[in-house]
């Protein structure tokens, strides 16, 4: 059994990528092939644009923790959007979107696999 990705730390907080440890970073879940290759230049080191995994199932109040520790972490005014999860087959967003925070959660809502990026702030 695969198993569930780390979109939370054990005290709630949301896990970005930024947060995620070595173990985690390594273990990345391959259902999300786009997050699990961005885990990799995390982890030896290189710098990543700073992002946090959504998966299906996890709802509005998930999206709004995620966008706000985003946003908190990063000190940006935009996201980008990108879906994850294998063939995209239905609507997605071909390469990601950058919105303003406040159109954030309704674009995303409703992607089956997807993760949240701050553009132009790479963590380290």
């Amino acid at each position: 059994m695969i198993p569930p990705p780390v979109t939370a730390r054990s005290d709630g907080a949301v896990a970005l990528l930024s947060t995620l440890t070595e173990d985690e970073l390594a273990s990345a879940d391959q259902r999300y092939p786009k997050w699990a290759t961005i885990c990799q230049p995390r982890r030896i080191g290189l710098p990543i644009l700073n992002a946090v995994l959504l998966t299906p199932g996890q709802g509005h109040r998930e999206l709004e923790a995620a966008i706000t520790a985003l946003a908190a972490a990063t000190g940006r005014d935009q996201l980008m959007v990108r879906s994850d999860g294998g063939v995209e087959v239905h609507r997605y967003y071909k390469g990601g979107n950058t919105f303003p925070l406040a159109e954030g959660a309704s674009k995303a809502a409703g992607l089956r696999g997807h993760f949240l990026m701050a553009p132009g702030w790479a963590c380290r």
